[in-house]
């Protein structure tokens, strides 16, 4: 439930849009990363062209990647607001067998190495990653199935 406008009480610091749009793109990237379809309340989904981009970019995210978003999904570490949150979406038979969520919930940026663990994935020996910006790297797989990856996240 993502209460877009004020709904039966809360005030305005329990609602979103044009208001803090930095917190409206978080909450939907969240859910939408997340595979979660939440219930958004309130007469629009977005109120100004801001959100309205935001909307279209996670919409399109989420389109491009569904079946992956809707599969398995592996947690690297409980989310614990110490660090950053990454979950892993998995699927052995599908064309793209896994896509890694990574948010940060501190008020700082955090850099550091996230060990992936790609059993689920059905990949054996390497594994082709493609960060946000579209740069595609190999890595082999350990033992173990997993590889560290650099990660760096702003708030």
């Amino acid at each position: 439930f993502v209460p877009l406008v004020e709904y039966h009480g809360g005030g305005a610091a329990a609602t979103f849009l044009s208001d803090d749009r930095e917190a409206f793109e978080w909450a939907f990237a969240q859910y939408l990363t997340s595979g979660v379809m939440a219930c958004f309340r309130g007469p629009v989904l977005y109120d100004s062209n801001a959100t309205r981009i935001v909307v279209a970019k996670w919409a399109a995210f989420y389109r491009e990647h569904r079946a992956i978003l809707t599969a398995d999904v592996v947690h690297l570490k409980r989310p614990d607001v110490q660090g950053l949150d990454a979950l892993l979406h998995v699927d052995a038979g599908a064309d793209e067998v896994g896509l890694l969520v990574v948010f940060n919930p501190l008020a700082a940026s955090v850099s550091t190495e996230l060990r992936v663990p790609l059993y689920y994935t059905g990949l054996e020996d390497a594994a082709r990653v493609t960060d946000d910006t579209g740069r595609a790297r190999d890595y082999a797989l350990d033992r173990g199935y997993a590889v560290d990856l650099p990660a760096t996240v702003a708030p």
